[in-house]
């Protein structure tokens, strides 16, 4: 099957018990290192392994770096987690965990759980720690302001229970970080490439991945420099072989865009495994191409798998399999549903292949694939 303008293959752009919780209290006993298990007190690891490129450019803000991670299913409370990271060398400064409770009360029930685990615990630490609490057991606070630790841990009146752990010497460390790698990013993205070329040169040598990925850039666009193919080339591996998702796409799209496909497929299959739904769109695009690689079935799998997570080019590329019958049986009510869903995410094309897709279909197939796509659409709508 040709892929064609009709079909969107879009390849993207490079661009109230205590005792439960004695596990949880804490992380804070060993903060590992970026790229190492993250382990409580009592060495049970309350993640897999931190992976500080997970979710690529969503995890940079202007004064922040981060990572979310999962926990184990055991855990009573505190289900999500995330870890906030220096930019350059990766040190982790603090950890963020939180859990909405049915209400306030359990809510300032497991608080002040919490708080006398946390408190007992460094209460024999060198120098002493100063403890603080509200009456109302709503917040506490554990500091210890030599070794620069700190822990809080707060109910919001609806039940929304948070802890925060901080290294501030590390987080001092970090906020200098930022300063200059928030110039390096704000000259790139102003096109000041005389300046954050070198810039991003000095710390790509010293093997920093994000600097790695955004030279990459640069070399495959000739942005501030001689375009070089090459160059680019080495630079996205590099980067990609240390794991930033981001690099891993870019790396693979990259030698898709030049015709080397099993490379390509190696890349890209990374970083659709990791739910980078740009890079499920592109292997499903890969797989429609002539050549030994070409795999209907797998396409339509990795579309779908981007339009459920709600991708609109994963999204019309479903609804266009399932109206030409291609790695799916055919289905009108799937496909008229799939593009009538990515016409509500904004593509372009979808709305006009909808409605040529309901001129063949009887009015029961259409009622039915409007509620399947209302259902959906309601299910998925964000808050």
């Amino acid at each position: 099957m040709k892929t064609g303008d009709r079909l969107t293959a879009a390849v993207a752009s490079d661009r109230r018990r205590i005792v439960p919780l004695f596990a949880i209290v804490f992380l804070l006993a060993s903060i590992a290192h970026a790229g190492q298990p993250i382990k409580g007190a009592f060495d049970i690891v309350l993640g897999a392994t931190f992976d500080r490129f997970a979710d690529g450019e969503l995890g940079m803000g202007p004064e922040y770096m981060w990572a979310e991670f999962p926990v184990p299913a055991e855990m009573p409370i505190l289900k999500h987690f995330r870890v906030l990271f220096s930019p350059i060398g990766y040190r982790i400064y603090a950890i963020q965990a939180r859990d909405s409770l049915p209400d306030a009360a359990t809510c300032r029930n497991w608080a002040t759980g919490l708080f006398v685990t946390a408190s007992t615990k460094y209460d024999g630490d060198d120098p002493p720690t100063r403890t603080t609490g509200r009456d109302d057991h709503s917040a506490f606070e554990i500091e210890q302001s030599t070794l620069g630790r700190r822990i809080a841990i707060r109910c919001s009146a609806t039940g929304e229970l948070t802890m925060l752990y901080e290294d501030r010497a590390v987080h001092d460390e970090a906020r200098a970080e930022h300063k200059g790698w928030d110039r390096v990013t704000s000259n790139f993205e102003a096109g000041r490439y005389a300046d954050a070329v070198p810039q991003l040169t000095e710390l790509a040598s010293q093997g920093h991945a994000h600097s790695e990925y955004l030279l990459g850039y640069a070399y495959s666009q000739g942005l501030g420099v001689v375009r070089d193919e090459s160059k680019a080339e080495q630079l996205y591996r590099r980067a990609a072989d240390k794991g930033m998702l981001n690099a891993q796409f870019s790396l693979g799209t990259f030698e898709m865009q030049r015709g080397r496909l099993a490379v390509a497929q190696q890349w890209l299959r990374k970083a659709a495994e990791r739910n980078l739904r740009t890079a499920q769109v592109n292997l499903a695009a890969l797989y429609l191409l002539p050549g030994t690689l070409h795999d209907e079935t797998a396409a339509f799998g990795w579309f779908l798998k981007a339009a459920e997570a709600g991708d609109p080019n994963g999204q019309y590329n479903t609804c266009y399999l399932y109206s030409e019958g291609t790695g799916v049986s055919r289905n009108e009510i799937q496909a008229w549903r799939w593009c009538d869903i990515a016409a509500t995410s904004g593509h372009e094309k979808a709305a006009s292949k909808r409605d040529g897709i309901a001129q063949g279909m009887t009015v029961p197939q259409l009622q039915q694939a409007r509620r399947e796509s209302s259902q959906w659409l309601d299910s998925h709508r964000k808050p």
